[in-house]
This record gives C-alpha cells, sequence and structure tokens, in this order.
C-alpha cells in the first residue's frame, strides 16, 4: 500500500484559503479517491499547529480537545494514523489519552454548530511557505503575531527573554512589511 502524509483537521476541511486548498467537498472526494485507490493517509497538524486547542485562537471560536482531532481525522476515508507533534512527556500523555477516551470525549460534531465564520485558513507556522521571496520568516511573524492577537504581552512588544533591541527593531520592520502585503500573501 502506497502512502501520502496531508494535513487534515477541521479547521483545514472547512477553509478555502491558502491552507485549506479547495473546498470540503473536494478534499472529502480526495479522502475517498484515497481510500479507493489504496492509498493510506497518515495524517500531520491534526491540531492546526494547536490553533484549534484555544478558544482565543481556533476558527470556531471554540476549543477542541486533541481527543476530539484526532477522532476527526481518523474518521476521514483512507486515514491510517494522525501522527500529532509532542514536544514532551506531557504531550505524549496527553495523546494517549485518546486510547482511554469515551465516546463522549471524542464526539467532535458539536463543529457542525460553529462553523468558521469565514473559511479562510490561517498559518500555523510551519514554514511550508518558505523561501519568502523578500527573506521575511514568515512563520515566526505569523507567529508573534497570533500570540499578541491572543493577549500575550511579551509577543506583543517581542520584548522579554530577547531584550535585543536589534531583534526587535527587525521584527517591527518585518511587521510592518507583512500587515502591508496584499490580503493572500499572508
Amino acid at each position: 500500500m502506497d502512502m501520502v502524509m496531508f494535513s487534515i483537521n477541521p479547521a483545514y476541511d472547512y477553509s478555502t484559503g491558502t491552507y485549506g486548498i479547495g473546498s470540503a467537498e473536494n478534499r472529502n472526494r480526495l479522502y475517498r479517491e484515497c481510500q479507493r485507490e489504496e492509498v493510506g493517509i497518515s495524517v500531520m497538524k491534526p491540531f492546526g499547529g494547536g490553533q484549534l486547542l484555544g478558544e482565543r485562537t481556533s476558527p470556531f471560536r471554540r476549543a477542541l480537545s486533541k481527543t476530539q482531532c484526532i477522532q476527526y481525522d481518523l474518521d476521514r476515508p483512507g486515514v491510517l494514523t494522525v501522527l500529532p507533534g509532542v514536544r514532551g512527556e506531557e504531550d505524549l500523555q496527553a495523546v494517549l489519552g485518546y486510547l482511554e477516551a469515551g465516546e463522549g470525549e471524542r464526539d467532535y460534531l458539536a463543529i457542525s454548530a460553529f462553523a468558521p465564520p469565514n473559511a479562510e485558513g490561517v498559518c500555523v507556522c510551519c514554514n511550508h511557505c518558505q523561501p519568502c521571496p523578500a527573506g521575511l520568516d514568515v512563520g515566526l511573524i505569523n507567529k508573534y503575531c497570533d500570540l499578541a492577537r491572543a493577549g500575550d504581552v511579551l509577543a506583543a512588544g517581542r520584548k522579554g527573554k530577547t531584550g535585543k533591541r536589534q531583534q526587535q527593531a527587525k521584527f517591527k520592520k518585518e511587521l510592518q512589511l507583512v500587515t502591508s502585503l496584499p490580503e493572500n500573501c499572508h
């Protein structure tokens, strides 16, 4: 059996923007075609880079649990495995909690009641868009923009741990450039 790797999660499947290419119908058709052709799908980014796990960052304006995201992916046609990022033992234990979760904890059907108001994709800071023709670190810029929007004081001024004026000036310059780009560039 052949294998492919796709980013699959509710945000991508509801999206029509840069990160959720095609409509939900088109993406589901692709999953079914993989299943029909016996091409197994390994899922990456099941939590949308962590954005689905927070109410403030989720495009649904409601947090999903890791268990709900994993179940959602496993229910897609052709999906054989889900490969979430694990930063340490705590993350590993949280992901393994899926194995012990009951039916109610796995239920993700509530997403149908809070579909995103606009179906645009969001950057998950994976840097698959690199290299940027303008030399910008797009993933880092979007990461700090998202953190600042979510209320992270350190990210808002990019102060605190770095304390380097030069780095802060570079970040501000990059941020100004990014915010002046056309809407489809970020």
